[in-house]
């Protein structure tokens, strides 16, 4: 069972804040306030929001304001743009150990998308993550992949959830992902390289056109 400390407590709260819209792009975080609403000290406040900070969901402002991320178009092409780098480099290099298993595995996943306009893509983070998880998960190598999570992940999950429910209808989502499988199943690591790098190139390019970020 896990046992989710203080700091991590408070983490969750302002992430589901984030989801919410209960907190939005530009809206301040004051220690002192959270401190007093919570009944906590402010020590794992600041704990907590040092770690939002490094996974890019804050930033510092002027006089030392903490912020919710606003994001420039730059900062979702360099983060998505780093992602499809990790990720295609991780893949192309554990391609040989992808059984046919493995492919049908992926393709039951993404049957989901179908279904989650349904609930209101309230679970599609779930789908996205478990599938993109997957793989991930023939590299041993744990450093690498907590980069690619920080790339992106956190960026995409949280301050762009809103945006990815107008960007993408439910089939959209299942082609993309299919797209990326067939790709797999060819066993050639330059074509599932690109694959991935525009799968998550196209992804940037529909989340600014939705924002209408210039």
């Amino acid at each position: 069972m896990e046992i989710k400390t203080t700091t991590k407590q408070i983490e969750i709260y302002i992430k589901n804040k984030i989801l919410n819209r209960e907190l939005k792009p530009g809206d301040v975080i004051k220690e002192a306030e959270l401190a007093e609403k919570l009944n906590l000290s402010r020590s794992p406040i600041r704990e907590a929001l040092f770690q939002l900070r490094s996974e890019g969901l804050l930033t510092i402002e002027s006089k030392r304001r903490k912020c919710i991320t606003k994001l420039t178009k730059k900062d979702i092409e360099d983060s998505y743009e780093s992602a499809g780098y990790i990720e295609s480099a991780i893949v192309s290099s554990t391609l040989h150990l992808f059984s046919e298993e493995d492919f049908e595995n992926l393709k039951t996943i993404i049957l989901r998308f179908n279904d989650s306009r349904k609930n209101g893509y309230t679970n599609f983070f779930d789908i996205d993550d478990e599938f993109h998880n997957y793989l991930l998960s023939k590299s041993s190598n744990k450093t690498i992949k907590r980069m690619h999570r920080r790339s992106c992940r956190n960026i995409s999950k949280f301050l762009l959830c809103n945006t990815w429910r107008r960007a993408f209808t439910g089939p959209e989502l299942y082609d993309r992902h299919f797209s990326v499988i067939k790709k797999l199943e060819t066993g050639d690591r330059f074509l599932v390289e690109s694959s991935l790098r525009h799968h998550y190139f196209e992804t940037a390019q529909r989340m600014i056109e939705t924002e209408n970020i210039s």
